[in-house]
């Protein structure tokens, strides 16, 4: 790739950002000031999920450190050298101080500088820039001296149009993957909460409707009019209700049990980061993945959740797996299939079974002895059949975006260095996106 080298400073304006005035803090509640922070930067795009916002009363005295569409936010305090694009969700969103701002550039120059920054040499030209050992920072003046090979306008869109190709796929399988987990939680949902397979055989037979459920009831018989309704899945449910002192209405036949009936949860293994090896399996803990390691405990899928630490969350693995001591994984299956599991683990408030003080601590054995009703068989296993193939999509859809990822780090370098032409990247990504 011909062009010349070009300092930042040259190419780019340099902002930074703003802290919140001292005693303000952000919301979770939304409005039209997300804040920006280094804990939001997860790869070329910001993503929408877990953002927080700074109050409307607040906003004011900030606004003069806000972004815009195609700027580039790198990271500078602690965690150095994340690079992000701000997309048109984020024009006009505040940043922390955290983060510095290159402006003034256009779609596909933002891209191919995206691009330049978050490869391994432009990743070398922010460490050399880097300084302090015990809290490392990106200075201003670190970031205007940063090199960047810029080649004429023409090779930059192409270099970005090749490249951003891929992440556009992988992009497109995550949103896939996204409507696909909705798809399932939906249907969970749908059986085993609102009851509407009962609900529409009821009303399809003339049952009665207990008092609770005649509000959904009022829904199913407006999507029984439409024809919306799947008659077909709600044959292997049955067509009445019975009262429980326990639970209130449940499903005619559906059994009152204990939750280790449906499945036993068990303590994760002792794994130290020193004994870890980079492998293919990735290590759960309470919080979630926790690196890789070159072996695995559990074959796939597995249903993990924290133990100790972090409480409250849920992990699917649909890859074998190593769940470390800080957590419980269902080791067992017995009268339910491990989505049913998931989802239903997903609903339940696990913080409730806290048995620590100083530090959260599940008690499996509260989980356990908790009543819950058991679902019939067939319902149980018309489920699995239909939530197996569902997630079947989103584990093909996880691994061609790593392959995609894969030929995308390949192809980054050498782009970049100009060791590859653009006609031959272009058809290698052709043939991975086809």
């Amino acid at each position: 790739m011909e062009g010349e080298w070009r300092k930042v400073k040259e190419l780019v304006q340099i902002k930074g950002g703003k802290r919140l005035p001292k005693g303000s803090s952000l919301q979770i509640k939304k409005n039209d000031h997300p804040y920006i922070r280094v804990r939001d930067m997860e790869g070329r795009y910001l993503p929408k999920k877990g953002l927080e916002y700074v109050p409307d009363e607040i906003f004011p005295k900030i606004k003069n450190y806000i972004v815009e569409e195609n700027n580039l936010l790198v990271s500078v305090v602690g965690t150095v050298g994340l690079i992000s694009v701000v997309d048109t969700f984020f024009h006009n969103a505040s940043q922390t101080e955290n983060c510095t701002r290159l402006a003034g550039l256009d779609k596909q120059d933002a891209l191919f500088l995206y691009y330049s920054l978050t490869a391994p040499s432009g990743q070398r030209e922010i460490e050399l820039q880097t300084v302090g050992a015990v809290q490392p920072k990106l200075p201003v003046y670190g970031i205007k001296n940063i090199n960047v090979r810029w080649p004429e306008k023409s090779q930059r869109m192409a270099i970005a149009h090749v490249l951003g190709s891929l992440d556009d796929k992988i992009e497109l399988n995550r949103r896939m993957n996204e409507t696909l987990e909705g798809m399932a939680q939906a249907l969970f949902k749908s059986w085993f909460v609102d009851f509407d397979p009962v609900i529409d055989n009821a009303l399809a037979a003339g049952n009665p409707i207990p008092e609770p459920l005649a509000q959904r009831a009022e829904t199913r018989r407006q999507a029984l009019a439409s024809g919306t309704a799947n008659r077909e899945s709600a044959q292997t449910f049955p067509a009445s209700f019975r009262f429980t002192e326990e639970l209130g209405w449940i499903p005619e036949g559906w059994e009152i049990g204990q939750i280790s009936e449906l499945f036993e949860l068990h303590r994760g293994f002792d794994l130290s980061a020193k004994k870890r090896t980079y492998g293919l399996f990735p290590v759960y803990s309470a919080g979630g993945i926790h690196g890789m390691h070159n072996e695995y405990k559990m074959d796939p899928p597995g249903i993990i959740t924290g133990r100790s630490g972090v409480i409250g969350n849920v992990y699917l693995s649909l890859t074998r797996y190593w769940p470390l001591n800080t957590t419980l994984y269902v080791r067992s299956f017995r009268k339910c299939g491990p989505f049913y599991a998931l989802h239903f683990l997903r609903r339940l408030d696990l913080k409730v079974y806290n048995s620590g003080s100083a530090v959260p601590s599940l008690n499996r054995n509260y989980v356990h002895a908790s009543e819950t009703f058991i679902p019939s068989n067939e319902a149980l296993e018309a489920f699995e059949v239909l939530l197996a193939d569902l997630y079947k999509k989103i584990k093909a859809n996880d691994e061609e975006s790593k392959q995609l990822a894969k030929l995308r780090d390949v192809l980054l370098p050498k782009l970049i260095s100009g060791e590859l032409r653009i006609p031959q990247a272009e058809k290698m990504v052709e043939e991975a996106v086809a």
